[in-house]
């Protein structure tokens, strides 16, 4: 599904070179929690003006703020419109437009042979354009994704090694982000937390970069590596009741460069995607990573409306099948 918040304010206008009419608004909306506000309008970029505070004419794109959400959080939206103390009144417009999309799967995994198929979406209800087209839609493997097994004792904390065995993790060039899961062990609570050093030994200028502290399993952290340096996995065991403290961590490369499928679109009222792979052009299939069976090759079916506003996401999860 797909919701898109818009508030945009009226041109002022000029009179005898003088301007008149200045608005300025700025917009809270706190997804499905009364203290959390998205990332995306921090600052200025929640703010819409159609003058700046001295009073001279601000540029067109100044006037609107918007926020689209794909697979937005259920629950109860607040959006709220304040006025800025620098104008008088503020004139605005407020707008709230959806669509709401199912489809006959939520996911493509398996092996080699998943890579080419067909699934179906239906609109079921709306009040904007979400009519999927091959012109913006995508479909496309850009992720190195590898899993590991690991337990931590309660009230200690263990560094996880890697695929390749190394506690010091470090990446290349061509990944632009790095996103590291833990999950598997129900019942327990188990913490995440990344520390970023100048060395493989981890000794020296280490700091931690990101941290994930919920009171389960599933933790979370992204960020984007930096070619001199080293990083490692720490996994804090702030709870353990069952299973030894058995839990899994997958770590998830994401490249600069993709490879991509073919897309197919066709319907009326009920959409069927046909989706097809080249593997032989795929440098990612023909990689060493993938055919040692080490790592699992990721990607997405991005579903696109003509003003390109994403309408449905399908992850795709493909790992090499060992003879």
């Amino acid at each position: 599904s797909l919701v898109k918040i818009r508030m945009e304010v009226p041109k002022a206008l000029v009179d005898n070179g003088l301007v008149q009419g200045c608005s300025g608004t700025k917009l809270y909306i706190y997804e499905a929690s009364n203290s959390t506000l998205p990332k995306e309008l921090a600052g200025e970029e929640s703010i819409a003006r159609s003058c700046k505070v001295t009073g001279e004419l601000e540029e067109d794109e100044k006037h609107v703020v918007e926020l689209t959400r794909n697979h937005p959080e259920a629950g109860v939206w607040d959006v709220h419109v304040f006025g800025r103390y620098a104008f008088a009144l503020s004139h605005y417009n407020l707008s709230v437009s959806f669509a709401t999309l199912k489809t006959s799967v939520t996911e493509i995994k398996g092996d080699l042979s998943e890579l080419n198929g067909d699934f179906q979406v239906e609109v079921t209800d709306g009040n904007i354009n979400a009519l999927p087209i091959e012109d913006t839609s995508k479909y496309l493997l850009n992720q190195f994704i590898h899993e590991v097994d690991a337990e931590v004792a309660n009230e200690t904390a263990t560094m996880v090694k890697n695929i390749e065995g190394k506690v010091a993790r470090s990446y290349g060039d061509d990944i632009i982000s790095v996103k590291i899961d833990t999950y598997g062990s129900e019942g327990n609570d188990i913490d995440l937390v990344l520390v970023e050093c100048s060395d493989e030994e981890l000794s020296q200028d280490c700091s931690m970069i990101g941290q994930s502290g919920t009171p389960t399993d599933v933790e979370e952290v992204v960020f984007e590596p930096k070619l001199d340096k080293f990083y490692a996995v720490q996994v804090l065991g702030f709870e353990i009741n069952d299973d030894e403290g058995k839990f899994k961590v997958s770590e998830a490369q994401s490249l600069k460069k993709s490879d991509s499928g073919s897309l197919e679109v066709r319907g009326v009222d009920i959409f069927t995607i046909n989706y097809s792979f080249d593997q032989s052009s795929s440098a990612m299939i023909q990689s060493e990573l993938f055919q040692s069976g080490k790592y699992s090759l990721g990607g997405s079916i991005q579903l696109s409306n003509a003003t390109n506003n994403s309408l449905v996401v399908i992850p795709v999860t493909i790992s090499k099948t060992l003879n």
